[in-house]
């Protein structure tokens, strides 16, 4: 359900006018960006008139994982209406580590619900898993079916018996939410373990000096990023930050192809909710 933005032609160096700050002026109900409460006001929020591309602290570029970003039952990915304490802050802060280079950079806005980005971030990052341990463990189980290990299901249809073998889809189909939901857990340890910049998380939310040099190294952030994941919305280009982050990437990437993947948020509800209806259809069929 996403797609990767490819150019046909090459764009000029795209120039912010008027200036950041007149636009925020502009906007009476301005996200705050780096810590996602939607109620501060826009003068008391940090906006520099431009982004420099060089990172001067290589600690201020950080990385979670998605089981970092997930844990709590995605509490981090929730909108917040009051301003974080210091302690709380650290504790956010700390959950992020230092990365020569960021696997992915997370781009969304605060007004969007938590649920379809989480489910967004699932069905992207864990496709892998979710297509190669169904498939093992369905064929695994057609073998023991064979070897006559597990046995046939005998019903009447018609008047008539016959027998059918459940397991594959059963099983196929649980090992499919299973490896859904806990597939970057299997890869923490692994070569193909990724890191994620996320706003909240990698950029410190009340050390007004840090959250500035991290606000400030945010071309540098999105320069430095393998892919660049959109979670969409109608409403994501109304944000100004959000504005930011892709003209920063293309800026970055002006002619070639754009690590741009798009997420929609309303379709991964519609792919996460037909999987749940096809399972569970087969399982009241089947019982």
């Amino acid at each position: 359900f996403s797609f990767i933005a490819t150019p046909t032609h090459p764009r000029p160096t795209p120039v912010l006018q008027p200036s950041l700050h007149e636009c925020l002026d502009d906007e009476e109900e301005d996200d705050d960006w780096e810590t996602g409460t939607g109620d501060v006001e826009a003068q008391n929020v940090f906006v520099p008139d431009s982004l420099p591309t060089e990172l001067e602290d290589a600690s201020l570029q950080r990385g979670v994982s998605l089981a970092t970003l997930f844990e709590s039952a995605g509490v981090h990915l929730k909108a917040q209406t009051t301003s974080f304490t210091e302690e709380q802050a650290i504790k956010l802060y700390a959950k992020s580590r230092q990365v020569q280079c960021i696997s992915r950079f997370i781009s969304h806005s605060w007004k969007d619900g938590y649920r379809g980005k989480i489910l967004a971030l699932l069905l992207s990052e864990n496709m892998l898993g979710t297509m190669v341990i169904p498939l093992v463990v369905s064929i695994s189980l057609s073998v023991l079916q064979a070897q006559g290990y597990l046995p046939r299901v005998q019903v009447e249809v018609r008047d008539s018996k016959c027998q059918y073998f459940p397991y594959c889809f059963l099983g196929g189909a649980t090992a499919l939410f299973t490896s859904l939901f806990t597939f970057h857990h299997v890869t923490l340890g692994t070569y193909y373990r990724r890191n994620y910049f996320f706003d909240r998380l990698c950029i410190h939310q009340f050390d007004e000096s840090r959250k500035r040099d991290g606000i400030l190294s945010l071309a540098n952030f999105v320069a430095n990023t393998d892919k660049h994941i959109i979670l969409w919305t109608p409403c994501f280009f109304d944000r100004l930050w959000c504005v930011l982050e892709v003209a920063a990437l293309v800026q970055k990437h002006a002619g070639e192809q754009l690590p741009l993947v798009f997420l929609p948020l309303q379709l991964a509800k519609l792919c996460f909710s037909a999987y749940c209806i096809v399972f569970l259809t087969y399982f009241l069929y089947a019982t």
